[in-house]
């Protein structure tokens, strides 16, 4: 027998080497990139195009102030207002039926338009019903012996200040974004590669070729290096995608990332690390007790199911992250890494509380490791029928 580390050094690059040559690693690869470079782009391309303008038409006489009320309300429909003055109602249908008018106001009393929008929040429905809106109030106050100027004032009063009770960072919308997105790949990366470990174990165990391999090496040696291979594989392609995105966003001249938004990204990568090394012990025992590629799937449902359920409360932590159960559940070593992500990004976290997750998560990784490694030692040379969990808790070593 090899030295230990020398035994894991061997493994693990044998891993790293095989996994980055193969087609699929390539190909997903490419997409991931793509998609993350996609996600920059594509908002950046739509936000540089031209805002729709609307061309309004006016039947009747509007003072100075009404029509500016009008083309004020162009970019809170998000576009521009154009004004067309007609002579009459009759030629205002005619532009409309043309195309030359999106709308029409007739004497401040009738909106006419060609045909209502199916959408009911389109940019001209809601240009509609705010013209309405503000000609019928501007012209109810002029009627009332306000001075235009007077009504156009009272019109564009500043609404009231807004102040929360709780202080809250002007940034925390980017965070909890940048979160979203770290939470959302946490679950991709741990499932993904997490899937790939188990895959592998049952491929050699079912190929017979873990029984070469342990001639010369310790099961825990094999997997310690299997786990450490397909994370520094998986890592590095989050990194490639990461590196590819922010590249894009640099190019594109966007906001890369809010106050705080970096901190958020390295907590995710260092999150990744201890959640990944938390189930991938599990993953390679799940795996170990199916004796073909077919049993991958029913022995690691479990796994997969607690990854769902903990993803889906990492986001609920982003909207609650002070919740007692959301705290309780940022020190539990399962749902850890994604709950005190959320809670680390859009919360208030005390100083020591992360520090003590991620130590509660290295325990329990370790606890972990001595469960799951006995199961992989006791169920990796054991072929026929796939082996129950608490079968292989209860079998001898081998």
């Amino acid at each position: 027998m090899i030295g230990t580390w020398e035994a894991i050094r061997l493994v693990t690059e044998r891993e790293v080497r095989d996994r980055v040559r193969t087609r699929a690693f390539l190909i997903s690869t490419v997409l991931f990139v793509l998609v993350g470079v996609a996600a920059i782009v594509i908002p950046a391309i739509l936000k540089s195009l031209p805002k729709p303008s609307y061309d309004v038409g006016l039947v009747g006489r509007y003072s100075q102030p009404v029509r500016q009320t009008i083309v004020d309300l162009g970019p809170t429909v998000g576009g521009t207002v154009r004004l067309r003055q007609q002579s009459s109602s009759d030629a205002a249908r005619s532009a409309l039926a043309s195309g030359a008018l999106d709308l029409a106001i007739v004497d401040s009393r009738t909106i006419l338009v060609d045909r209502i929008p199916s959408d009911p929040t389109s940019g001209l429905v809601r240009l509609a019903a705010s013209a309405s809106q503000a000609v019928q109030i501007q012209t109810t106050l002029e009627n009332e012996g306000l001075s235009p100027q007077q009504a156009a004032s009272a019109l564009r009063s500043p609404p009231l200040p807004v102040e929360a009770v709780q202080p809250t960072s002007k940034d925390v919308s980017g965070r909890r974004t940048v979160a979203f997105i770290g939470i959302l790949f946490l679950y991709i990366a741990i499932v993904t590669y997490g899937g790939i470990l188990a895959t592998g174990v049952v491929e050699e165990k079912s190929s017979r070729i873990v029984e070469i391999l342990l001639s010369t090496l310790r099961p825990y040696q094999l997997l310690a290096g299997k786990v450490l291979g397909i994370g520094v594989v998986g890592l590095g392609q989050l990194l490639t995608v990461g590196a590819a995105a922010l590249i894009a966003s640099v190019a594109t001249g966007g906001n890369v990332l809010p106050s705080g938004g970096g901190l958020t990204i390295a907590a995710a990568i260092m999150w990744f690390v201890l959640g990944y090394a938390f189930y991938s012990c599990a993953y390679a025992a799940a795996g170990s007790m199916g004796s073909r590629t077919q049993d991958v799937q029913s022995t690691v449902a479990p796994l997969q199911f607690i990854l769902l359920l903990t993803y889906l409360l990492g986001i609920s932590a982003l909207s609650s992250p002070d919740s007692t159960l959301v705290r309780v559940l940022s020190f539990f070593p399962p749902t850890a890494p994604m709950i005190m992500l959320a809670r680390a990004a859009v919360g208030q976290v005390a100083w020591w509380e992360v520090p003590l997750s991620v130590a509660l998560v290295l325990v329990g990784t370790y606890a972990l490791i001595r469960v799951a490694g006995g199961v992989y030692a006791r169920s990796i040379l054991r072929t026929g029928p796939r082996i129950k969990l608490r079968q292989a808790l209860r079998m001898a070593p081998a």
